[in-house]
């Protein structure tokens, strides 16, 4: 009996111990479990600090790139006060500058009264001794500026269109009698539209010819301007090109049945010249009285007014459906006016820039502003009255692909053009390698006179 009491208590003190060892396994695993969640505190706090200690160094550096933008942005604001100050001087300074140029403007044209009355003073006295003309003797006091004369050429002795090879030519036996006349347009099988084609490619017996006559002259003074032609890759000079002009005008003229085109052409000093005597026109525009033709009569002879006004046999500039005006920019690139006085109209041809007109602004200025005055002054009294000139680019005219080819081109534009050819739209590709041998040939012929 007492052996069973003391077994009893044994399990009960067992089951003491065993639930205290389950109490002491709950007390740990709940130690375990708050340390577990102390280090994730930890570790949540200890990726905190380094995201704000990211943050701190992110702000550091934009702190110190504003500063450095605040700098330069104070630096640029006295920039901008310094080329304002300079702004506003330079144009107190422009102000102060055409103010003397009207002063100097004013005090030109009362200097040219005053003259002009003089000399009709002094011509009334003398009218009864001497007997002669006031107006004349006025003239005669006026300096005029006067060109070089041009140089008379001798006549072709072939009378044929320049694009017919030299060739096909039919001649007569030479004697006396038929060298000093012109022979005859020949009778060719080669149609009239082929015969003033500006695209046709020349034959190799005239390209031979070219090769020949180049070689043999290097030295002569022609093969200056000759080889800015017929050289590949190199800028054809002012004077290449007037000499093309030249040969186009003796064209127009000698065949009037098979160039029909009413056309003027003006050569490469024609805007230049209008440059340099702005200021005499300016005076006959704003004179404006009897003075002022007895003025411009003794400036008849200065270049512009001797290209626009009409000579023996031929019409004014004014008076012409187009005139061309070939144009230097910058003394490196040309490009083509064409004017059309009747409709009182511009067109820039431009082979290699787009939207001209701003950049020749300074050229269409001028030009508006002189042809007027040249009109009038040349028998077209309707012209300071007339419409307002209006100005425009061709911009869908063909195109150079290099650098150096605007002066062929604007060559061709004039050829095409005065042959009554459509420009406009047109595919030049496929014969712009051979512009430079037959304008080149063009020249030959013209050199060969």
């Amino acid at each position: 009996m007492e052996d069973r009491e003391e077994l009893k208590a044994q399990r009960l003190q067992l089951e003491r111990e065993r639930e205290e060892l389950k109490l002491l396994e709950r007390t740990l695993k709940e130690r375990e479990e708050s340390i577990k969640r102390e280090r994730e505190v930890v570790l949540n706090e200890v990726e905190l600090m380094l995201k704000l200690k990211e943050a701190l160094r992110l702000e550091k550096e934009e702190l110190n790139e504003m500063e450095v933008l605040k700098k330069e942005r104070e630096m640029l604001l006295r920039e901008k006060e310094e080329l304002k100050k300079e702004r506003e001087e330079l144009e107190e300074g422009k102000v102060e500058l055409k103010k003397q140029m009207e002063a100097f403007r004013i005090e030109k044209i009362r200097f040219w009264k005053e003259d002009c009355e003089n000399q009709k003073k002094e011509s009334e006295e003398d009218e009864d001794a001497l007997g002669v003309d006031i107006r004349e003797k006025s003239l005669q006091s006026i300096p005029v500026y006067t060109r070089r004369p041009k140089r008379v050429l001798k006549p072709s002795v072939y009378k044929c269109s320049p694009f017919i090879s030299i060739s096909a030519v039919q001649t007569t036996p030479s004697n006396a009698a038929n060298d000093e006349k012109q022979r005859e347009f020949p009778t060719s099988p080669i149609p009239l539209q082929a015969m003033i084609d500006p695209l046709r490619v020349i034959s190799q017996d005239e390209l031979h010819e070219l090769e020949s006559w180049a070689n043999a002259n290097k030295e002569s003074p022609e093969f200056r301007w000759f080889k800015t032609i017929w050289e590949k890759n190199a800028w054809v000079d002012s004077v290449a090109i007037d000499k093309y002009v030249d040969f186009l005008e003796r064209r127009h003229r000698s065949f009037p049945l098979l160039y029909t085109k009413d056309c003027k052409f003006c050569p490469t000093y024609f805007l230049p010249c209008i440059g340099m005597q702005m200021s005499t026109l300016r005076i006959y525009r704003d004179v404006g009285s009897d003075d002022s033709r007895l003025l411009f009569k003794g400036l008849e002879k200065l270049s512009p007014i001797s290209i626009v006004k009409p000579h023996e046999g031929q019409k004014a500039m004014w008076q012409h459906e187009e005139a061309y005006v070939p144009v230097n920019h910058a003394n490196s690139h040309w490009y083509l006016m064409v004017i059309h006085p009747r409709d009182r109209e511009i067109i820039i041809l431009d082979s290699l820039y787009s939207r001209a007109l701003n950049r020749y602004r300074q050229h269409i200025d001028l030009i508006k502003e002189a042809l007027p005055i040249l009109f009038y002054a040349t028998g077209d009294r309707a012209t300071l009255e007339g419409n307002a000139w209006t100005v425009r680019e061709d911009t869908s005219i063909p195109k150079q692909t290099n650098g150096y080819d605007c002066g062929i081109f604007v060559m061709k534009y004039i050829d095409i053009l005065c042959s009554n050819h459509i420009l406009t739209g047109r595919d030049l590709r496929p014969f712009t390698s051979s512009f430079r041998e037959s304008i080149a040939y063009d020249c030959l012929s013209e050199l060969k006179i």
